[in-house]
């Protein structure tokens, strides 16, 4: 998908004014300095007559001196009245800028869906982990490698030279030291965009920078839309050329080892430019490789979370830390959430998570930051509820027991809970009840019922339900054998923006929300025309 903001081109037309303006300001200023030269030079031939000679100034030279010096302040002044002028006009149109880039700035989403699984956690662990300082090791052969163990099993990670590249070693472990939070955040955008899929396994998912952008919060970067669009791309093509090898155990006891004999990737991922009348657009297609895919079978360890939209927006350079445990704790906490428990953990593993040593030297610094960070995560509504972690005291000897002690925090529910029960959720009947027919009193087309009904779907109680997870409109539709022409045709919107809507490329409006799950409500009471 190659998208582009119909918002583009008015911010573009409304640079070229501001541009226009700031020109007309700076010509009104070399103007008025070229008066204001005149003004000090006739000022100063004043003074210089004034001290050779003041009985010789001819009375009219000076008057007309000072006529002189009265016209130029007069035009100065007018000059001046229009520059203030062009200023006033020229502030207005900061503030409208000003405005549009605040508007593009906030989140499409409170939430993002996300994935949870080993590999996708051993890829956080290994973003954070690089950097100049990084914790990656080398191989037998000097190459970068990051190991992930866990009680079952190891994930191991590394890159692969791109393929007009050079190869050494130094390549690879300069690619390392380009890793960073920004990094993880690209990663975990994409994530979300594969969860959505209506099968994560097979499909591919496509993405724009611009889009990237808009989930990051970010539309420049050192005053430049294209170094920022220049970086994300640098970022994604990372993440094309990372590799894994993993052997892990599942519930039946037996051990599943991918790229044994050929490595993996972790994603696949293709870059697609299109130009068009000198301007070009950049998109990626991605999906998942096949490890990664395992992890995201129905039938296996397919935990689906929420990712905080406000957690992207933090800078990654003034906030990396309060990011990186907000990452930490969604993951923990959800698989925790989903089975009934608060997750906990100490100091000591949430600092490996995020490639963070302990700093044994002013432990107080430490402790400042742990407490800072966690005050930020609660404060964007990431944590409900932390821990004091101030220790009873910092004497000496403090620290260690500080790093060792668990810590239990509460975990936004909506980040875990994806489906808040309620006495009002419904189960589909089953086809060996017979639904009455009613008539349908709403405005709404309703769509014909199949013949025979049978699932454990649960109808959205309210229509927020289903703005939160507006994917969960694709399992209506294949619940029902709906095609999105015909939903979209019920609704009275276009197919397009349907996709969109399950996609959470655009927000799903509540109005058409409502709609929906009173259409599902019907289908599932098996109301009929």
């Amino acid at each position: 998908m190659l998208a582009r903001n119909d918002r583009s081109q008015d911010e573009a037309n409304g640079s070229e004014n501001f541009d226009m303006t700031l020109a007309q300001v700076e010509e009104e200023l070399r103007t008025l300095h070229l008066s204001t030269a005149r003004i000090t030079r006739s000022l100063e031939e004043l003074r210089k007559l004034s001290e050779q000679d003041k009985q010789r100034v001819d009375t009219q030279e000076l008057n007309l001196s000072l006529a002189q010096l009265k016209q130029s302040l007069g035009e100065s002044g007018e000059r001046r009245s229009n520059v203030d002028r062009d200023l006033e006009n020229l502030e207005e149109e900061l503030e409208t800028l000003k405005s549009k880039v605040l508007s593009l700035s906030v989140p499409r989403e409170k939430h993002i869906p996300l994935p949870i699984s080993p590999p996708i956690r051993a890829a956080l662990q290994a973003f954070y982990a690089g950097g100049s300082k990084n914790q990656w090791t080398p191989d037998s052969y000097g190459r970068p490698q990051y190991s992930y163990q866990a009680r079952d099993g190891h994930i191991t990670l590394f890159f692969e030279h791109p393929p007009d590249t050079v190869e050494t070693v130094g390549f690879l472990w300069n690619v390392v030291k380009d890793l960073s939070v920004e990094t993880a955040d690209i990663f975990l955008i994409l994530m979300s965009q594969i969860a959505k899929l209506p099968n994560p396994q097979l499909n591919i998912a496509r993405m724009s920078l611009e889009e990237i952008a808009e989930y990051r919060s970010v539309k420049l970067r050192h005053g430049s839309s294209s170094l920022l669009y220049e970086d994300f791309k640098q970022e994604v093509m990372r993440l094309a050329d990372l590799r894994l090898t993993m052997g892990w155990q599942d519930y039946k006891g037996g051990t599943l080892f991918f790229g044994k004999e050929r490595p993996d990737r972790l994603l696949d991922i293709v870059d697609v430019e299109y130009k068009r009348d000198g301007k070009s657009w950049t998109a990626f297609g991605f999906r998942c490789g096949q490890a990664l895919a395992h992890f995201l079978d129905p039938d296996g360890l397919r935990w689906i979370g929420n990712y905080a939209s406000l957690l992207l927006s933090l800078s990654p350079y003034h906030e990396a830390l309060a990011k990186k445990i907000g990452t930490y704790w969604t993951l923990v906490g959800t698989i925790a959430g989903k089975g009934g428990m608060q997750p906990h953990a100490t100091i000591r593993s949430i600092l490996e998570f995020c490639g963070e040593e302990p700093n044994m030297d002013k432990p107080g610094r430490t402790v400042e930051a742990i407490i800072e960070a966690h005050e930020r995560l609660r404060e964007i509504g990431v944590l409900d509820e932390i821990p004091d972690f101030e220790p009873p005291t910092r004497q000496r000897g403090f620290f260690q027991e500080w790093l060792d002690e668990p810590r239990t925090v509460k975990l936004a529910e909506s980040l875990w809970r994806l489906n808040q029960p309620s006495d009002r959720n419904r189960t589909l009947p089953s086809s060996s009840i017979q639904a009455p027919v009613r008539r349908n009193e709403s405005n709404l087309r309703v769509l014909p019922s199949p013949a025979k009904a049978s699932s454990t779907l649960e109808v959205p109680a309210t229509h927020n339900e289903l703005c939160e997870a507006p994917a969960r409109i694709q399992q209506f539709r294949n619940e029902y054998h709906l095609h999105q022409a015909e939903l979209a045709q019920a609704l009275g919107i276009s197919r397009e923006t349907l996709s969109r809507y399950e996609r959470g490329v655009r927000k799903l409006p509540e109005d058409t929300a409502r709609k929906i799950v009173e259409l599902w409500q019907n289908k599932a009471s098996g109301w009929q025309d």
